[in-house]
């Protein structure tokens, strides 16, 4: 089984402007009428994750949080902070549920978060600048 979250948007194409910066590709996108903008529902990717953003109406609702499970915190991160900007609610963290996150704020208030294993837990961690 899989499962995928369906973001409710205000704009698809400053959505898909966001959502691209951050190393996701469109799939596809449906448009009831072709010359308007909106309302959309499209699908995006990165390495095998589904997210499917929708400015119709009925689907889904601003503000929700969504989870990517991932094996390189900080890699995915170093690859897109350039981009950010002010996106960033939470830098890479290890969490005392033993996960390291970072979370990013889309345009649409909805949480970003990217989680994956503590990097050598167990050894002591060192911080850098």
């Amino acid at each position: 089984m899989q499962a995928f979250p369906v973001l409710r948007v205000l704009k698809i194409e400053r959505s898909l402007d966001f959502y691209r910066a951050i190393g996701f590709s469109q799939q596809w996108i449906y448009k009831p009428d072709p010359t308007l903008e909106d309302p959309a529902y499209c699908t995006i990717e990165k390495d095998g994750c589904e997210v499917h953003l929708s400015s119709h109406s009925g689907d889904g609702a601003y503000g929700c949080a969504v989870f990517i499970a991932c094996e390189d915190v900080d890699a995915i991160y170093d690859a897109i902070k350039e981009t950010l900007g002010d996106s960033v609610g939470l830098p890479p963290t290890d969490q005392t549920w033993n996960q390291r996150e970072f979370y990013l704020t889309d345009p649409d208030n909805h949480s970003i978060r990217f989680c994956g294993p503590i990097p050598n837990k167990g050894a002591k961690q060192v911080k850098t600048q």
